[in-house]
């Protein structure tokens, strides 16, 4: 059994065509618009995945430059290191060399230096000038107060 209808359908009328006309109108403009849009929206979806992948891809190869530059960094100070560090033992050896006492006592041979054969201790007077008593009145007051001048 059919369900009868509750309200009688509409008559065609003019304001009902136009309506009709209007709406057949807006329906062709919307398929055409959501057409363009789904004909661009796979481009857009492509275009995006494609730059997602290319940023991933330029990352990953500024990372691995990166971790490079770093590792031939690494190496130019290690191989630095050990170049100082050998230049060091050689330049500690040579410094053993010149300060040994076999060495020093040729050296004062040739010179003419030699052990000496008495030891002298000397007392050196003193002027009575003291530094900085330069000026003439400190001099008054040193004269004034023996004890100042001590």
């Amino acid at each position: 059994m059919i369900a009868p209808m509750l309200t009688p359908p509409p008559s065609p009328t003019s304001s009902s065509r136009e309506r009709s006309a209007r709406t057949a109108r807006e329906a062709t403009r919307r398929r055409k618009s959501l057409q363009t849009v789904r004909r661009y929206r796979a481009c857009v979806r492509i275009g995006a995945i494609l730059t997602v992948l290319v940023s991933l891809v330029v990352g990953y190869l500024y990372l691995i430059t990166r971790t490079t530059a770093l590792d031939d960094r690494l190496l130019a100070a290690q191989s630095e290191h050990a170049r100082l560090q050998e230049e060091l033992v050689t330049l500690d050896d040579r410094r053993a060399t010149l300060e040994s006492r076999d060495r020093l006592f040729q050296l004062a041979g040739r010179i003419g230096l030699h052990e000496p054969s008495a030891f002298l201790i000397v007392d050196v007077p003193t002027s009575g000038h003291h530094e900085g008593t330069n000026s003439p009145f400190m001099t008054r007051i040193q004269h004034l107060i023996p004890w100042l001048a001590r």
